[in-house]
C-alpha cells in the first residue's frame, strides 16, 4: 500500500503491472501460513490440487505447490509420494499427545451421543407416522358433511 502511494506521488499515476506484481508477491508470502493453518485444521492428507480447490482457489496451484515445498523443507509438513502423486500431511508432532483415559472418555461420549441420536430418530419416525395418519384422516367438518 505504501509502495502504491510512493508511485502515485512520483508519477501521478499507478503502473498497473507493478501494482498486480506487488499484490501477488504479498499474497504469495501469505500462502505458506494459510496452507499450514488449513492442513492443521483438517489434519488429513491432501494433494496440492486438493488444497487449492478446498481453499476455494485463493491461491493458484503453483503458489500452493511452492508453499507446500517450503513447509516440507522446514519440517512442518510431510510429503509422501505415491507414483506421480504427492500427498502432504501436517507433521503430527505439533499436536499434543492424548492419554488413554481421555480416549476412553471420548469413546463414552460418542457412544452416549449415538444412542441419543438413535432415540431421536425413532421418536422422529413415530411423529412423522402420526402426522401422516392425521393428514390422511377426516377432519370433524369433513366427517359431519359425510353423515
Amino acid at each position: 500500500c505504501t509502495q502504491y502511494k510512493k508511485i502515485w506521488r512520483e508519477t501521478g499515476k499507478v503502473n498497473f503491472k507493478f501494482q498486480t506484481l506487488v499484490m501477488s508477491k504479498v499474497k504469495e508470502a501469505e500462502a505458506p501460513a494459510k496452507v499450514l493453518e488449513y492442513l492443521k485444521n483438517q489434519n488429513r492428507p491432501y494433494s496440492a490440487g486438493d488444497v487449492m480447490s478446498n481453499m476455494h482457489k485463493e491461491f493458484n496451484k503453483a503458489c500452493i505447490q511452492r508453499a507446500l515445498d517450503q513447509l516440507t523443507n522446514k519440517g512442518k509438513v510431510r510429503e509422501k509420494v505415491y507414483g506421480k502423486q504427492k500427498v502432504y500431511v501436517v507433521e503430527q508432532s505439533i499436536f499434543p499427545d492424548v492419554d488413554e483415559g481421555e480416549l476412553k472418555k471420548m469413546d463414552q461420549q460418542i457412544s452416549n451421543l449415538q444412542s441419543s441420536i438413535q432415540k431421536l430418530q425413532t421418536d422422529n419416525h413415530n411423529l412423522e407416522t402420526r402426522l401422516c395418519d392425521l393428514k390422511n384422516s377426516l377432519t370433524l367438518e369433513e366427517a359431519s358433511t359425510q353423515l
